[in-house]
Protein backbone atom coordinates (compact mmCIF):
# COMPACT_ATOMS: atom_id res chain seq x y z
CA UNK A 1 0.00 0.00 0.00
CA UNK A 2 1.37 3.51 -0.40
CA UNK A 3 1.74 6.01 2.21
CA UNK A 4 1.01 9.49 2.34
CA UNK A 5 2.12 12.03 4.50
CA UNK A 6 1.22 15.59 4.81
CA UNK A 7 4.21 18.16 4.77
CA UNK A 8 3.36 21.86 6.12
CA UNK A 9 5.37 24.81 5.61
CA UNK A 10 7.42 26.50 7.84
CA UNK A 11 5.23 29.62 9.47
CA UNK A 12 1.71 28.65 8.21
CA UNK A 13 -1.57 29.05 10.09
CA UNK A 14 -3.95 26.31 10.67
CA UNK A 15 -6.02 27.46 7.94
CA UNK A 16 -3.32 26.80 5.10
CA UNK A 17 -2.77 23.60 7.12
CA UNK A 18 -5.87 22.32 6.41
CA UNK A 19 -5.43 22.70 2.66
CA UNK A 20 -2.60 20.25 2.50
CA UNK A 21 -4.03 18.08 5.09
CA UNK A 22 -7.23 17.22 2.95
CA UNK A 23 -5.61 17.09 -0.37
CA UNK A 24 -3.91 14.24 1.39
CA UNK A 25 -7.00 13.28 2.66
CA UNK A 26 -8.94 12.63 -0.45
CA UNK A 27 -6.08 11.33 -2.69
CA UNK A 28 -5.81 8.29 0.63
CA UNK A 29 -9.50 7.80 0.21
CA UNK A 30 -9.80 7.58 -3.79
CA UNK A 31 -6.41 5.19 -4.04
CA UNK A 32 -6.91 3.49 -0.99
CA UNK A 33 -3.56 5.20 0.68
CA UNK A 34 -2.24 4.52 4.05
CA UNK A 35 -2.35 8.17 5.33
CA UNK A 36 -0.11 8.87 8.18
CA UNK A 37 -0.57 11.79 11.06
CA UNK A 38 1.34 14.78 10.16
CA UNK A 39 3.16 16.71 12.99
CA UNK A 40 0.58 19.97 13.80
CA UNK A 41 2.83 21.10 15.77
CA UNK A 42 3.83 25.08 15.27
CA UNK A 43 6.55 26.80 17.28
CA UNK A 44 4.92 30.67 17.79
CA UNK A 45 6.70 31.49 20.68
CA UNK A 46 6.62 35.15 19.87
CA UNK A 47 3.14 35.66 19.23
CA UNK A 48 2.60 33.79 22.33
CA UNK A 49 4.69 36.60 24.17
CA UNK A 50 2.79 39.04 22.63
CA UNK A 51 -0.25 37.78 23.39
CA UNK A 52 1.40 37.04 27.37
CA UNK A 53 0.14 40.53 28.91
CA UNK A 54 -3.71 39.88 27.34
CA UNK A 55 -3.94 36.41 28.61
CA UNK A 56 -2.53 37.75 31.73
CA UNK A 57 -5.75 39.94 32.06
CA UNK A 58 -8.02 36.93 31.43
CA UNK A 59 -8.64 36.09 35.08
CA UNK A 60 -5.27 34.39 34.79
CA UNK A 61 -6.57 31.70 32.09
CA UNK A 62 -3.34 31.57 29.84
CA UNK A 63 -3.02 29.16 27.13
CA UNK A 64 0.74 29.97 25.56
CA UNK A 65 0.85 26.57 23.58
CA UNK A 66 -2.87 27.98 21.85
CA UNK A 67 -1.05 29.45 18.97
CA UNK A 68 1.06 26.27 19.02
CA UNK A 69 -1.64 23.77 17.42
CA UNK A 70 -0.07 21.46 20.26
CA UNK A 71 -2.50 18.90 21.71
CA UNK A 72 -5.12 19.97 19.49
CA UNK A 73 -5.20 16.66 17.16
CA UNK A 74 -5.20 13.11 17.49
CA UNK A 75 -4.50 10.34 14.90
CA UNK A 76 -7.68 8.34 13.89
CA UNK A 77 -7.52 4.30 14.11
CA UNK A 78 -7.26 4.74 10.25
CA UNK A 79 -4.02 7.15 10.54
CA UNK A 80 -0.88 5.76 11.55
CA UNK A 81 1.10 8.18 14.13
CA UNK A 82 3.80 10.07 12.60
CA UNK A 83 6.86 8.09 14.24
CA UNK A 84 5.26 4.68 13.36
CA UNK A 85 4.82 6.21 9.86
CA UNK A 86 8.66 7.74 9.38
CA UNK A 87 9.72 3.98 10.85
CA UNK A 88 7.42 2.24 8.19
CA UNK A 89 8.90 4.19 4.95
CA UNK A 90 12.05 3.74 6.09
CA UNK A 91 13.17 2.67 2.20
CA UNK A 92 10.45 3.45 0.17
CA UNK A 93 10.57 5.80 -2.27
CA UNK A 94 9.57 9.50 -1.53
CA UNK A 95 7.95 11.57 -4.31
CA UNK A 96 5.59 14.97 -4.49
CA UNK A 97 2.52 15.17 -4.96
CA UNK A 98 3.37 16.89 -7.88
CA UNK A 99 4.79 13.60 -9.41
CA UNK A 100 1.46 11.62 -8.87
CA UNK A 101 -0.39 11.13 -12.06
CA UNK A 102 -3.96 11.73 -12.40
CA UNK A 103 -6.40 9.12 -11.85
CA UNK A 104 -3.58 6.74 -11.36
CA UNK A 105 -1.63 6.00 -7.87
CA UNK A 106 2.26 4.82 -7.88
CA UNK A 107 3.18 1.42 -8.72
CA UNK A 108 5.30 0.01 -5.41
CA UNK A 109 6.80 1.13 -2.73
CA UNK A 110 6.40 4.92 -2.62
CA UNK A 111 5.71 7.48 0.50
CA UNK A 112 3.72 10.23 -1.39
CA UNK A 113 4.57 13.70 0.32
CA UNK A 114 1.81 16.54 -0.05
CA UNK A 115 4.15 19.16 0.40
CA UNK A 116 3.19 21.42 -2.31
CA UNK A 117 1.33 25.49 -0.77
CA UNK A 118 -1.77 25.27 -3.32
CA UNK A 119 -4.58 26.94 -1.08
CA UNK A 120 -7.60 26.14 -2.77
CA UNK A 121 -10.77 24.63 -2.62
CA UNK A 122 -11.35 23.39 -6.49
CA UNK A 123 -10.11 19.96 -5.31
CA UNK A 124 -11.58 19.98 -2.21
CA UNK A 125 -15.34 21.22 -2.59
CA UNK A 126 -16.89 17.90 -3.45
CA UNK A 127 -16.08 16.08 -0.02
CA UNK A 128 -16.68 18.65 2.63
CA UNK A 129 -18.76 16.63 4.35
CA UNK A 130 -16.19 13.86 4.66
CA UNK A 131 -13.69 16.47 5.38
CA UNK A 132 -15.81 17.72 8.24
CA UNK A 133 -16.50 14.75 9.83
CA UNK A 134 -12.52 13.78 9.32
CA UNK A 135 -11.23 17.08 11.13
CA UNK A 136 -13.71 16.15 14.06
CA UNK A 137 -12.18 12.71 14.39
CA UNK A 138 -8.82 13.79 14.76
CA UNK A 139 -9.54 16.32 16.71
CA UNK A 140 -9.07 15.66 20.36
CA UNK A 141 -12.11 14.90 22.62
CA UNK A 142 -11.83 17.61 25.00
CA UNK A 143 -11.80 20.10 22.20
CA UNK A 144 -15.44 18.42 20.61
CA UNK A 145 -16.58 18.87 24.02
CA UNK A 146 -15.71 22.23 24.33
CA UNK A 147 -17.44 23.36 21.16
CA UNK A 148 -20.72 21.00 21.96
CA UNK A 149 -20.98 22.79 24.97
CA UNK A 150 -21.40 26.06 23.38
CA UNK A 151 -24.47 27.83 23.09
CA UNK A 152 -25.76 28.05 19.61
CA UNK A 153 -25.30 31.56 17.65
CA UNK A 154 -26.94 32.07 14.69
CA UNK A 155 -23.69 34.71 13.27
CA UNK A 156 -20.16 34.46 13.94
CA UNK A 157 -17.72 36.68 13.44
CA UNK A 158 -13.73 35.94 12.38
CA UNK A 159 -11.83 39.01 13.30
CA UNK A 160 -8.30 38.41 12.34
CA UNK A 161 -5.76 41.07 13.37
CA UNK A 162 -2.46 39.24 13.91
CA UNK A 163 0.84 38.71 12.23
CA UNK A 164 1.28 38.92 8.56
CA UNK A 165 -1.85 41.26 7.77
CA UNK A 166 -1.16 44.98 6.90
CA UNK A 167 -3.21 47.78 8.88
CA UNK A 168 -6.51 48.19 7.78
CA UNK A 169 -7.60 50.94 4.89
CA UNK A 170 -8.72 54.08 5.96
CA UNK A 171 -12.65 53.82 6.59
CA UNK A 172 -12.99 56.89 4.67
CA UNK A 173 -12.57 55.20 1.41
CA UNK A 174 -16.52 53.15 2.54
CA UNK A 175 -14.68 49.81 2.69
CA UNK A 176 -14.16 49.94 -0.89
CA UNK A 177 -11.71 47.45 -1.02
CA UNK A 178 -10.10 45.48 1.52
CA UNK A 179 -6.66 44.37 -0.03
CA UNK A 180 -4.89 41.29 0.31
CA UNK A 181 -3.65 39.99 3.63
CA UNK A 182 -5.10 43.68 5.03
CA UNK A 183 -7.36 43.51 8.13
CA UNK A 184 -10.90 44.31 7.88
CA UNK A 185 -11.71 47.20 9.38
CA UNK A 186 -13.76 46.63 12.28
CA UNK A 187 -16.12 49.18 11.34
CA UNK A 188 -17.24 46.95 8.41
CA UNK A 189 -18.15 43.85 11.10
CA UNK A 190 -19.91 46.57 13.09
CA UNK A 191 -21.81 48.26 10.63
CA UNK A 192 -22.88 44.59 8.92
CA UNK A 193 -24.07 43.25 12.21
CA UNK A 194 -25.95 45.97 13.05
CA UNK A 195 -27.86 46.10 9.62
CA UNK A 196 -28.34 42.11 9.42
CA UNK A 197 -30.08 42.77 12.56
CA UNK A 198 -32.22 45.84 11.67
CA UNK A 199 -33.30 43.57 8.94
CA UNK A 200 -34.33 40.71 11.14
CA UNK A 201 -35.25 43.01 13.90
CA UNK A 202 -33.62 40.66 16.56
CA UNK A 203 -30.66 41.12 18.46
CA UNK A 204 -29.62 37.72 17.41
CA UNK A 205 -26.45 36.16 19.50
CA UNK A 206 -23.44 36.65 17.62
CA UNK A 207 -20.25 34.37 18.54
CA UNK A 208 -16.78 36.37 18.04
CA UNK A 209 -13.44 34.97 17.40
CA UNK A 210 -10.49 36.80 17.17
CA UNK A 211 -7.01 36.67 17.80
CA UNK A 212 -7.11 40.86 18.36
CA UNK A 213 -7.18 42.08 21.96
CA UNK A 214 -9.98 42.68 24.16
CA UNK A 215 -9.05 46.88 23.35
CA UNK A 216 -9.04 46.39 19.38
CA UNK A 217 -12.27 44.56 19.80
CA UNK A 218 -14.47 46.87 22.10
CA UNK A 219 -16.59 47.97 19.21
CA UNK A 220 -17.92 45.20 18.57
CA UNK A 221 -17.98 43.99 22.59
CA UNK A 222 -20.22 46.96 22.85
CA UNK A 223 -22.87 45.53 21.22
CA UNK A 224 -25.52 43.35 22.94
CA UNK A 225 -25.36 39.57 22.56
CA UNK A 226 -21.34 39.57 21.75
CA UNK A 227 -19.59 37.01 22.77
CA UNK A 228 -15.77 36.23 22.67
CA UNK A 229 -15.18 32.91 22.69
CA UNK A 230 -11.45 33.09 25.26
CA UNK A 231 -9.47 30.99 26.30
CA UNK A 232 -9.70 29.15 23.38
CA UNK A 233 -7.77 26.96 20.73
CA UNK A 234 -7.43 27.39 17.14
CA UNK A 235 -9.45 24.17 16.60
CA UNK A 236 -12.56 25.10 19.25
CA UNK A 237 -12.27 28.13 17.01
CA UNK A 238 -12.97 26.47 13.54
CA UNK A 239 -15.68 24.42 14.49
CA UNK A 240 -17.49 26.88 16.55
CA UNK A 241 -17.50 29.13 13.81
CA UNK A 242 -18.56 25.72 11.45
CA UNK A 243 -21.32 25.50 13.62
CA UNK A 244 -22.60 29.15 12.69
CA UNK A 245 -25.49 29.91 9.90
CA UNK A 246 -23.44 32.81 8.59
CA UNK A 247 -19.88 33.77 8.84
CA UNK A 248 -18.84 37.69 8.61
CA UNK A 249 -14.95 36.97 8.12
CA UNK A 250 -11.77 38.13 7.20
CA UNK A 251 -11.58 38.09 3.31
CA UNK A 252 -7.68 36.95 3.37
CA UNK A 253 -8.31 34.43 5.96
CA UNK A 254 -7.90 30.64 4.64
CA UNK A 255 -9.15 30.23 8.46
CA UNK A 256 -12.77 31.82 8.24
CA UNK A 257 -13.29 30.51 4.42
CA UNK A 258 -12.32 27.01 6.19
CA UNK A 259 -15.34 27.41 9.06
CA UNK A 260 -17.55 28.60 5.98
CA UNK A 261 -16.41 25.09 3.87
CA UNK A 262 -16.52 23.00 7.03
CA UNK A 263 -20.37 24.19 7.46
CA UNK A 264 -20.96 24.91 4.33
CA UNK A 265 -22.60 28.66 6.08
CA UNK A 266 -23.45 31.77 4.68
CA UNK A 267 -20.34 34.11 4.65
CA UNK A 268 -19.80 37.67 3.60
CA UNK A 269 -17.06 39.61 3.38
CA UNK A 270 -15.83 43.23 2.69
CA UNK A 271 -15.33 43.86 -1.16
CA UNK A 272 -11.73 42.74 -1.86
CA UNK A 273 -11.29 39.07 -1.50
CA UNK A 274 -14.55 37.41 -0.83
CA UNK A 275 -13.73 33.34 -0.34
CA UNK A 276 -14.88 32.44 -3.88
CA UNK A 277 -10.82 33.63 -4.64
CA UNK A 278 -10.18 30.24 -2.30
CA UNK A 279 -12.49 28.16 -5.03
CA UNK A 280 -14.72 28.04 -2.40
CA UNK A 281 -17.84 27.33 -4.02
CA UNK A 282 -21.22 26.63 -1.81
CA UNK A 283 -22.47 22.91 -2.45
CA UNK A 284 -25.43 23.45 0.06
CA UNK A 285 -27.03 26.72 -1.80
CA UNK A 286 -25.65 29.19 0.59
CA UNK A 287 -24.12 32.92 -0.18
CA UNK A 288 -20.62 33.38 -0.53
CA UNK A 289 -20.54 36.91 -1.45
CA UNK A 290 -18.63 40.71 -0.52
CA UNK A 291 -20.38 43.13 0.94
CA UNK A 292 -20.69 46.71 1.48
CA UNK A 293 -23.03 48.26 4.43
CA UNK A 294 -22.38 51.71 3.34
CA UNK A 295 -22.82 51.41 -0.37
CA UNK A 296 -26.74 51.88 -1.36
CA UNK A 297 -26.62 49.54 -4.26
CA UNK A 298 -25.67 46.72 -2.31
CA UNK A 299 -28.37 44.81 -0.38
CA UNK A 300 -28.21 41.74 1.53
CA UNK A 301 -29.42 38.92 -0.76
CA UNK A 302 -32.89 37.96 0.35
CA UNK A 303 -32.19 34.16 0.30
CA UNK A 304 -29.86 34.99 3.05
CA UNK A 305 -32.31 36.97 5.28
CA UNK A 306 -34.73 34.56 4.32
CA UNK A 307 -32.33 31.79 5.85
CA UNK A 308 -31.59 33.36 8.98
CA UNK A 309 -34.97 34.65 10.02
CA UNK A 310 -36.44 31.34 9.48
CA UNK A 311 -33.65 30.21 12.22
CA UNK A 312 -34.95 33.15 14.40
CA UNK A 313 -36.39 31.83 18.10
Amino acid sequence: MVMALPQFQRGCGLGNRLFIWARCRVWCQEHQGQPISPIWFRPAIGQALRRLPQLCRQNGAIDLLNPTLLGCFQPTADDLPWWQGLWQGLGRRRISETQLTAGQPPSGRHLVLFDQPTYSFDRLNPHWRQLHQDLEAITRPRHRRRVAALPPSLIGLHVRCGDGFRPPPDAADNFGWVGWLQQTPISWFVETLQQLRALLGSPVPVLLVSDGSVAQLEPLLALPQVHLLRPTTAIVDLLALARCRLILGSGSSSFSAWASFLGQTHALTAPGHPFTRWGLEPQCGQVVAAHNPRDPSCSLPPALLRDLASRLP
